[in-house]
């Protein structure tokens, strides 16, 4: 008997698939909202402290990251510190109030792009 006919036979026999309960992750930062999604300018400081000394960690899905966080930012960069501190990402407000940086590549140096400081400025 192979496979097929094994699962015929549980079928034919009125085996029923159980469905699996739905992931729940109940993190925190899961929940939070979206304040912003585009390119922007990373402060000089921050661009100074990660790629001096980054902070190396690995996400939940085993990508390796930049991570720098103070008391009310963590910064997550899955990239290299451009020169121009041009970045493509997101900034996010979680309920306890703390903003996550998110920053996935860099961005074509313009003039035009907005400190995340002054983004989150402006959605308040």
């Amino acid at each position: 008997m192979d496979r097929r006919d094994f699962f015929r036979s549980l079928i034919a026999g009125g085996a029923t698939v159980k469905e699996r309960p739905a992931r729940r992750n109940r993190r925190a930062h899961h929940e939070a909202t979206r304040l912003y999604h585009g390119p922007m300018l990373i402060p000089a400081y921050i661009a100074n402290i990660v790629a001096s000394h980054p902070g190396l960690a690995k996400t939940t899905h085993g990508h390796l990251v930049s991570r720098y966080a103070d008391a009310m930012h963590t910064w997550l960069f899955r990239c290299q510190i451009p020169d121009s501190r041009a970045m493509v990402g997101e900034i996010l407000r979680t309920p306890e109030g703390k903003l996550r940086v998110h920053c996935w590549s860099a961005a074509r140096p313009v003039d035009t792009y907005r400190e995340a400081e002054e983004i989150v400025r402006r959605t308040d």
